[in-house]
């Protein structure tokens, strides 16, 4: 983010439920000889969906062959589009460059790319932004020199310890249960830039107790 002055922020609409079943099944017999093999995920595959697509999003297999799909499209980005500054977390990726222009040219190929060869479609958020104004991505809004929580996810941690609160005031847990839920809490706002939010919430915890 520091090195590029713009992002293109993408990802895939309804991804689990429009995996193509035929086109996920020739990717694995790329790397799988075994047919034996190759019969059973066909099973597990086709078990899940509807007309020849989709993946059961519980099953722990579902999450593996839903990254492999895309690992598809890392290589036309990486080898094919020659980006650099790439990253994909399921079906959530951003590519950074300086030239927003280019990013437009990229954003067209991707959507194409992704029509013809996995029968897939962007949605329609997809968004070309500077980045100064900061990258949601993962939960988090990332900015060139900080990162900081959404505040959706900082609401729900602090919903999180005042129930914990109320359990703890009512005798339903003990005092012990209720600190280590707040060490909880922290171990993930520790990662961002949060230290004056930190010690507010420790201060509103010691007038609790």
């Amino acid at each position: 983010m520091k090195k590029n002055k713009w992002y293109l922020k993408c990802d895939i609409k309804k991804y689990f439920y429009s995996i193509n079943h035929e086109t996920l099944l020739n990717i694995l017999k790329k790397q799988i000889i075994d047919e034996q093999l190759n019969q059973l995920i066909k099973k597990i595959i086709t078990n899940g969906g509807e007309q020849g697509k989709g993946l059961p999003i519980g099953n722990l297999t579902s999450q593996f062959f839903a990254n492999l799909y895309l690992n598809e499209l890392d290589f036309y980005i990486k080898q094919e589009l020659r980006q650099k500054y790439y990253i994909r977390y399921m079906d959530d990726f951003v590519i950074f460059a300086n030239d927003k222009e280019i990013l437009k040219k990229i954003k067209t190929n991707i959507s194409k790319y992704l029509q013809n060869n996995l029968k897939l479609e962007l949605k329609e958020n997809s968004v070309i932004n500077q980045q100064l104004n900061g990258l949601g991505f993962l939960g988090v809004r990332i900015y060139p020199n900080l990162i900081r929580i959404k505040n959706e996810n900082l609401k729900r941690s602090i919903k999180k310890v005042l129930c914990k609160h109320k359990l703890m005031k009512k005798e339903e847990i003990t005092e012990n249960d209720y600190v280590r839920s707040i060490d909880s809490v922290f171990g993930n706002l520790c990662k961002y830039n949060t230290y004056k939010l930190r010690v507010k919430i420790m201060g509103n915890y010691h007038e609790r107790l």
